[in-house]
């Protein structure tokens, strides 16, 4: 059974699977199918300035869908606001030279690839596993970006 916390506002949907995550992901989208499954997504009400993060919390997750990383990516959109920082013409000149062409020396996923929008979630995801500090020794400009929106 699904579960939702919190009251008025911004809350949390934990899905009892990947497939559950997948299928409200396609219905929050119209309908548009998914490549592949999907184990967290956010949705935005920008009109009431709220946030509903949608997240697996049944057991299926796996090594490529390890629960706290994907709950770390989710939790980068919502601090991304519905774009704020990942529409930026500087993070988007950061997700194209630091973050893309970069990537045979230090790839941040494959999904950071898709747009600036999942680069800067990565990144988010990336700053809470490993730490600022190794993540700067890759992807400096980035972690100067962080610091100075205040993120750090």
């Amino acid at each position: 059974a699904e579960e939702v916390l919190g009251g008025v506002g911004s809350s949390v949907r934990f899905h009892p699977s990947i497939k559950a995550v997948t299928t409200a992901c396609e219905k929050a989208n119209n309908g548009k199918k998914e490549k592949l499954p999907v184990g967290g997504f956010v949705k935005y009400d920008e009109w009431l300035g709220i946030a509903q993060i949608n997240i697996d919390g049944g057991t299926d997750v796996g090594a490529d869908n390890d629960a706290a990383s994907i709950y770390a990516h989710e939790l980068g959109h919502v601090v991304d606001v519905g774009g704020r920082f990942s529409d930026d013409a500087k993070w988007k000149s950061l997700h194209n030279t630091e973050i893309k062409k970069n990537k045979e020396k230090h790839i941040l996923s494959r999904y950071a690839m898709e747009s600036p929008a999942e680069s800067f979630a990565e990144m988010h995801r990336e700053i809470v596993e490993k730490g600022v500090e190794r993540v700067k020794m890759k992807w400096p400009k980035c972690i100067d970006y962080f610091q100075s929106k205040g993120l750090l």
